[in-house]
């Protein structure tokens, strides 16, 4: 398996490098085996997305930096309602690309904070299974790249999704 995935940021790198290195039956690690502790450093800035076999997307674990900077804890929220609506066709085409291909993904996403910032990140998207809930999981890091502005709304919305790049974890990339 040759990956070559283009990461903007070191920390990144760091994320997806350990994530490769997580024990594995078949193409996808399990919940059971990600330690935090391990990549104690970058958990402030990862959130994990459970995508349950019935039911909406779910946020179930969200770093400190991440409800710090977006103002709140969105942790057992649903996490399509924080999708601009224009954003929702994006994201069920990058989430569906990962979960069915099984694939990686680095992308940009727009973000509008409830604590008045706008913020572009780095999402570096990698799946799990989690055996215990027969369900998969999102996993992401996301490092602020830059503030590119204000708002005076005290509303959180994740405003965009850009083009992703895809990461071959073994069972190809989406064509």
């Amino acid at each position: 398996m040759t990956i070559r995935p283009q990461f903007q940021l070191e920390e990144s790198r760091t994320f997806f490098e350990y994530w490769q290195s997580l024990p594995r039956e078949g193409l996808l690690p399990d919940r059971k085996s990600f330690n935090p502790a391990a990549i104690y450093k970058l958990m402030p800035e990862v959130l994990m997305v459970e995508f349950p076999k019935e039911g909406a997307p779910v946020f179930r674990y969200v770093g400190s930096k991440l409800t710090e900077r977006v103002g709140f804890d969105p942790t057992q929220q649903e996490y399509l309602q924080f999708l601009n609506p224009e954003s929702l066709g994006d994201f069920f085409a990058i989430t569906e690309t990962m979960l069915n291909t099984p694939c990686a993904g680095i992308l940009t996403a727009g973000v509008q904070a409830a604590t008045g910032w706008h913020m572009r990140c780095e999402a570096t998207d990698v799946p799990m299974m989690h055996t215990t809930n027969h369900s998969l999981i999102l996993v992401s890091h996301m490092p602020i790249l830059e503030v590119t502005g204000s708002h005076d709304s005290d509303t959180f919305a994740i405003t965009e999704l850009g083009v992703a790049q895809w990461i071959d974890i073994g069972a190809g990339i989406p064509g």
